[in-house]
């Protein structure tokens, strides 16, 4: 939610900002309070609350109801720490503090690296959502200028008109696509990557379109559809990611993740855009609209790519070579956890009595 609504609300800001006050600079106001508000949260934030230094159990909620009497070494084999000191599963929580820190594996930035790209999932989760982010980001910086250029439209009529999709498509989108990935199964359902390759594919018709069009309000319909599919993709993608890395390099991985968002996403969109207007005519050039909406083909591919490496998967073979056949997979719920497990994260199984 935030990705797609963040980035695009911006834009409706500052030209409130414009249009009204007739100063931009409110804008940068408004942000610098903004941060400052967000950096005193996070100070409030108790530090238990994102501390590592939690650890998940393999026991289930079932178990901990059923009241059994354990032995130490039924703790100890379900990773309870201090196990010595229980007698009685009801005492123990489903998330246990680990007080000797050395015990959790600590990860460096390189190898955190090395581990997270070598994990395919998580690498084509991550390309496809910095493919989305380059695309909305061209839009956002772009699209204002390519329609009183090309278009022939009003600064009044495309600010209200752009606003208007700004605050409405990604929203939708999100919501939407969110809802729908967990009618489905959620994001360890194993056909998760292919419906968000068909979202993609349904997205990429719609910005196609956009450089052959010259009606303003066809053009700013298969906008809003452009904006709402590609909108729709990130809750299911980000939820993939984010399970497909192991729980103990969460906070490297996020950092990286986030770094890679910039770095391929958000920064180098408005400079292509304008390096290829300028040498493909001008402003009166569409070829930036196009090779924008065209780089929706990265994403697809790598979608694509993930969806073959996920059909590939023989869950049966895989779950034995894992797990070293300890667990058995008696439901779907059980199976959609152990495909959590397969794309690399550490969610942990239900364990058989």
């Amino acid at each position: 939610m935030s990705t797609a609504f963040g980035t695009m609300i911006g834009y409706v800001i500052e030209a409130i900002c414009i249009k009204k006050f007739n100063n931009w600079r409110y804008g940068f106001y408004l942000q610098c309070f903004l941060l400052l508000f967000s950096t005193v949260i996070f100070l409030l934030i108790p530090d238990k609350v994102l501390s590592r230094n939690y650890k998940r159990t393999n026991l289930t909620r079932e178990l901990i109801k059923n009241n059994i009497k354990i032995t130490p070494e039924f703790l100890k084999k379900n990773n309870i720490i201090n196990y010595d000191k229980y007698t009685n599963i009801n005492e123990i929580s489903i998330y246990q503090i680990e007080e000797e820190n050395e015990t959790i594996k600590k990860f460096n930035y390189i190898e955190t690296i090395k581990t997270l790209f070598k994990n395919k999932i998580y690498r084509t989760s991550l390309i496809s959502i910095c493919s989305i982010l380059f695309i909305i980001t061209g839009i956002e910086f772009w699209i204002t200028d390519y329609m009183r250029k090309i278009l022939k439209k009003e600064d009044s009529k495309i600010f209200i008109s752009f606003s208007i999709i700004c605050l409405t498509s990604p929203t939708c989108g999100v919501l939407i696509g969110g809802y729908l990935i967990e009618k489905l199964g959620g994001y360890t359902n194993n056909k998760i990557l292919q419906i968000l390759l068909k979202s993609s594919i349904i997205s990429f018709c719609c910005g196609i379109l956009l450089p052959l069009i010259n009606n303003f309000w066809l053009f700013l319909i298969l906008m809003w559809f452009t904006i709402f599919f590609g909108g729709s993709l990130m809750p299911g993608l980000t939820g993939v990611l984010l399970n497909s890395m192991d729980d103990n390099m969460k906070e490297e991985g996020n950092s990286i993740t986030l770094f890679c968002y910039n770095l391929l996403g958000y920064f180098p969109s408005p400079f292509i855009y304008g390096i290829i207007c300028d040498f493909t005519g001008g402003n009166n050039s569409r070829w930036g609209l196009i090779f924008l909406m065209s780089f929706s083909i990265v994403g697809m591919y790598s979608l694509k790519k993930g969806r073959d490496y996920q059909s590939d998967v023989d869950f049966d073979l895989r779950k034995s070579n894992f797990l070293n056949g300890s667990f058995n997979i008696q439901n779907s719920t059980r199976k959609s956890s152990l495909i959590g497990r397969l794309y690399g994260g550490s969610h942990n199984l239900r364990i058989d009595e």
